[in-house]
């Protein structure tokens, strides 16, 4: 049994932070209910970090590494899914459900673009840019778009987190001004996205978009 005493704290921690609460259940009714956990843990390891093929500066194959958030197998679901489900205004699929509920926590924290940090030390990837996507997932854009965006390498923090675009119209125009204004002045873009990108992240306003 959980006191008096912690089972507050466990209410103060759920309610700062809703993705607590479903642990927060875990704890309070005991071994029932560990297989909530287990479950996560069943989709995200033994692969609990993975390696993404993405296209780099000039079109160049580059490794970005990834902390799983979805269930195994989420690509070959991927086609299904969006015509069962649709796609929202970002070009998400509407409540994605290979999405476990251990990633959604993960996407929360923003944790799960950790490992980003070894592609910055390969010079794979800069500070801020582009996202990067790999073949397929920008042939679900305009070429021109896609040369414009690969003419800089892709970012450990996407450029968008910057601007906060609400629509995939709007996520395009972003990240070509980026590129404009990075090639005439790098070091100023850089710092000046990095900062708004990193202000948005602590305000809570950015979740994987």
């Amino acid at each position: 049994m959980i006191n008096k005493f912690t089972s507050g704290i466990l209410n103060a921690a759920a309610t700062l932070d809703p993705n607590l609460g479903l642990y927060v259940n875990v704890m309070r009714n005991g071994v029932a209910d560990a297989q909530v956990i287990a479950e996560d843990l069943a989709d995200l390891f033994p692969d609990f970090f993975y390696i993404k093929k993405a296209l780099g500066q000039n079109a160049k194959q580059i490794d970005v590494y990834k902390v799983r958030t979805m269930r195994k197998n989420a690509d070959q679901e991927l086609i299904e899914l969006i015509a069962q489900q649709g796609l929202d205004e970002l070009g998400k699929i509407n409540g994605d459900p290979r999405i476990t509920r251990l990633g959604d926590f993960l996407r929360e924290k923003s944790w799960d673009e950790i490992p980003n940090l070894l592609s910055l030390a390969k010079g794979e990837l800069m500070i801020v840019g582009p996202r990067p996507r790999s073949i397929n997932d920008w042939s679900a854009y305009p070429a021109e778009h896609r040369d414009i965006c690969l003419q800089v390498m892709p970012g450990c923090l996407p450029s968008i987190y910057a601007d906060l675009p609400q629509t995939v119209s709007e996520q395009i125009k972003s990240n070509e001004r980026f590129v404009e204004r990075y090639l005439k002045d790098p070091i100023a873009t850089t710092v000046d996205y990095s900062a708004r990108a990193t202000w948005n992240l602590a305000r809570k306003k950015v979740k994987n978009r």
